[in-house]
């Protein structure tokens, strides 16, 4: 039985929702632990049933994503990625400005098929690797390289985890699942947009930012 009448069920929701953004803005409790402390009082006052909550933990869409980890794990072990830094100082040619446009055209390639959290962990020691043989900031690319990974991600289904999930929730209201390239047109064109952007506008204003002492990214021998 719902703790919370029908009526303001809404706003309970929506004050919920304010509460959470606010934990994780604060970052005083590790996120996992908000989203569990919210998931858990939506089931308490009755505005989730307790099976509509299993049912996500049936979802095919997170295990997916785990493997998509593990692959991108199995990439970087393997010394796959580690040729990826030698190719883009390669195109680049000693140009500051070519090498950041190869990083964001591989980044972007990378994320449409694996996803983007691992994709920039994966890239961060070679953009550091980069930065060091250019003389620039890490700061002028790694936020670059965030953004076009999380826009290669929109050219098809496996690139992001939001994709996934939204097409696990569709197939599990009898909707039609997407087709893996289903998104593609959409997500080349958002693609050519933000690569636009990034090389020609936000290129130029980035801050110049060193990282703080200590900070061994950018220290790695070259593979």
């Amino acid at each position: 039985m719902a703790l919370v009448p029908p009526e303001w069920q809404p706003t309970f929701v929506l004050v919920l929702l304010v509460a959470v953004l606010v934990a994780f803005a604060s970052e005083r409790v590790r996120p996992h632990f908000v989203a569990l402390a919210a998931a858990a009082v939506l089931i308490v006052f009755g505005i989730v049933g307790e099976k509509e909550a299993l049912a996500t933990l049936a979802n095919p869409a997170p295990f997916t994503v785990g493997c998509l980890f593990i692959v991108a794990a199995a990439l970087d072990r393997t010394g796959c990625i580690g040729p990826l830094g030698m190719a883009i100082r390669w195109f680049s040619r000693g140009k500051p400005f070519a090498a950041f446009s190869v990083l964001m055209s591989g980044t972007i390639g990378l994320s449409a098929f694996i996803n983007n959290t691992p994709v920039v962990v994966m890239l961060m020691p070679a953009v550091f690797r980069l930065a060091q043989q250019f003389k620039i900031a890490p700061s002028k690319l790694l936020m670059p390289l965030s953004y076009a990974a999380i826009i290669g991600g929109t050219c098809t289904l496996i690139g992001t985890s939001t994709n996934l999930i939204v097409d696990g929730i569709a197939r599990g209201k009898g909707h039609p699942g997407f087709s893996l390239f289903e998104i593609t047109p959409l997500g080349l064109a958002f693609s050519a947009a933000g690569f636009l952007y990034l090389a020609f506008v936000a290129w130029n204003r980035l801050p110049e930012r060193e990282p703080p002492p200590g900070f061994a990214a950018g220290d790695e021998s070259e593979p």
